[in-house]
């Protein structure tokens, strides 16, 4: 409460709070000296008009009844009584918040009034308006306490702006106002038909990027965008096939939604999308709706069909487009063609379409492609490449499109059939590898009569570029064993015949004694990963192999000191093998020495092994 003068004494202040949450109150009266204080000689409290006997101290305390008071006080000094000064107060009434009060929504080129109020514990207000100055950020001006706001014809949506209003002294109060756009658009509603095709697959969409569902395909199965939402809010609308009418296909797109909520988009582009079971022309229909429309669907799943509700039709145009075959079932968007294209411009409020050039679907190409690239004595197998209908497009001609997908196919076909093609080995697959050469053998026995000399044996390996002699047991070393050994990879599962074929001749040139003597020759084939297998030679048993006794029964060849005795002999042994499996084929040639006479001392007959072919051979069965 400010100071003021009395008519006698010093000046004082009456002191204490406007409102008590209960009935406690406390007064006082406060000086601006201590001199003037200890120059008051008694005081005279007053509660509304009426004086209060007991209390004559510089304070006042007390219990009141609830509700609106009045507290007085005056002073008395060496020149006399003051006047009195007084305070209004309530009690059980405590203040909570001071706010604004007016029209939280307001219309555009509206005006509204707005009021600062101070609310109370006992849920009643005081007006507080013309202590506060008000003000707004944007969209209107105040005169006074009296809100204008500013109408926009270049927007369609609503404006959040903010009042302040502010006291002389302390803390200016807020609050938001939303200024409704009453700005109309004309158009609120594209619809669009298709006619004459229902084998299409099709699909509608939006292209603005700034529209979070853009390029999100409605179509039938998928026919509310955003799904689970009722029609009227939704941005588009698909129907199911339309039975029993002349129109197939319906789209609905929402632009009273998109213009509201993307007031700063002056295009909406859409498209229609799709393919058929044929290359056929394609006929249309499109029409705007005012801005009463309302989206609705009707139908059920499988069988739903959007509508409009409320608003008039404006400018209903037919068009013609095309169908490209191809339809498979999918609503992909990169699987399915442009059908017509919708431009709708805001602030003009008019809708343009384009349908875009015929496209030409190239024709399947289906070829056999041999692989190429096996090696010597393999065939690659034929492999069926495909270049499916439609790989390549173009809008001049179908020769153009199908001569894109020839190109592309020539310049692959080898490359596919390469990569997917097998390599076998070639059904007359023949490998043969010979050579020659003569090799003395010298063998010597202290045996008695009957038994034999030791065996020699040659091997001969073949590999993929020939055949390769090892002496290991005779008087001759020529290689060491294996040092051109190679691997024969067998391409294909399958049984293999391995042949040997030996000619040449065997001369018998003794050391000393005079014993004839026999001698045999066998040939065993060894094979990676496996025993050495037997071919059955004269001499041999049906084991292939031979008895202590059996090396020295006589033999095919039967050689005298000095005798030379040719020889021809051909062998084989089939093999099962599996694809790819490593093999290596090699031959082992036994020399036997049987002495038909006893010996008092060793025997020693040194045995010339020529032969102008040894070859190996094999082929796959």
């Amino acid at each position: 409460m400010p100071d003021h003068f009395c008519l006698y004494g010093p000046p004082f202040t009456l002191s204490g709070e406007l409102y008590f949450s209960d009935t406690v109150v406390n007064f006082s009266v406060d000086f601006s000296n201590p001199a003037d204080e200890q120059s008051i000689l008694a005081y005279e409290w007053y509660l509304d008009d009426v004086l209060v006997i007991d209390e004559r101290s510089a304070g006042f305390a007390g219990k009141v009844y609830c509700g609106g008071h009045k507290i007085g006080v005056r002073v008395l000094s060496s020149e006399g009584w003051s006047g009195i000064k007084s305070h209004s107060f309530y009690t059980c009434k405590a203040p909570i918040a001071i706010i604004i009060q007016g029209p939280d929504v307001i219309n555009e080129g509206e005006s509204g009034t707005y009021l600062v109020l101070q609310q109370f514990s006992d849920g009643t207000v005081e007006d507080l308006t013309n202590k506060y100055t008000f003000t707004v950020n944007g969209g209107g001006s105040f005169n006074g306490n009296v809100l204008t706001t500013v109408k926009n014809d270049n927007s369609f949506s609503d404006e959040i702006i903010t009042i302040t209003a502010t006291p002389v002294s302390g803390a200016p109060v807020t609050k938001q106002v939303t200024v409704k756009n009453t700005t109309q658009f004309n158009s609120a509603v594209l619809v669009v038909d298709l006619f004459n095709d229902s084998s299409l697959n099709v699909i509608g969409l939006i292209d603005n990027p700034e529209v979070t569902v853009n390029h999100q395909s409605v179509f039938t199965g998928n026919n509310f965008i955003p799904v689970s939402v009722i029609a009227e809010n939704a941005y588009m609308l698909a129907s199911d096939l339309i039975p029993g009418s002349s129109t197939n296909w319906r789209f609905e797109f929402n632009l009273a939604k998109l213009i509201t909520e993307y007031p700063n988009t002056t295009d909406f582009v859409f498209y229609i999308k799709g393919r058929g079971a044929a290359d056929q022309g394609l006929n249309g229909a499109f029409s705007l709706k005012t801005k009463e429309a309302k989206m609705i669907m009707t139908g059920s799943a499988g069988s739903y069909v959007p509508s409009v509700t409320g608003g008039e039709t404006v400018g209903y145009s037919s068009f013609s487009s095309y169908s490209v075959p191809g339809a498979n079932g999918s609503y992909e968007e990169n699987d399915l063609f442009t059908i017509i294209r919708f431009n709708y411009n805001v602030p003009a409020d008019t809708l343009t379409y384009t349908i875009p050039p015929r496209t030409y679907l190239s024709n399947q190409i289906s070829e056999e492609v041999q692989r190429n690239n096996c090696g010597t004595g393999f065939v690659g197998s034929d492999v069926l490449y495909i270049l499916p209908y439609g790989a390549f497009t173009s809008t001049v001609s179908q020769a153009d499109a199908d001569t894109q997908a020839r190109i592309f196919y020539d310049n692959n076909k080898q490359q596919y059939a390469n990569d997917h093609g097998t390599c076998e080995v070639e059904p007359n697959y023949h490998f043969k590898s010979s050579t020659s050469g003569s090799y003395p053998v010298t063998m010597t026995t202290g045996y008695t009569s009957g038994n034999c000399a030791q065996q020699v044996a040659f091997y001969a390996t073949m590999n993929n570029q020939s055949v390769v002699i090892d002496n290991t047991k005779g008087t001759t070393n020529l290689m060491p064993w294996g040092a051109n050994t190679r691997m024969f990879k067998v391409p294909a599962t399958g049984v293999y015949r391995v042949k040997a074929r030996l000619v040449g001749n065997i001369a018998c040139n003794p050391v000393g004694g005079d014993a004839d003597h026999e001698q045999t020759i066998s040939f065993l084939f060894t094979r990676t990963g496996g025993a050495e297998t037997n071919l059955i030679a004269p001499g041999q048993n049906s084991a292939g192999g031979y008895s202590a006794a059996e090396y020295c029964l006589p033999g095919q060849y039967v050689i005298s000191k000095g005798m030379t005795l040719p020889i021809d002999i051909n062998f084989s042994m089939d093999f099962n093998m599996v694809a790819n499996e490593e093999a290596n084929f090699r031959t082992r040639i036994n020399l036997r020495t049987y002495f038909n006479q006893q010996q008092g001392a060793k025997e020693t007959n040194t045995t010339n092994f020529n032969f102008s072919l040894l070859e190996l051979e094999i082929e796959k069965l």
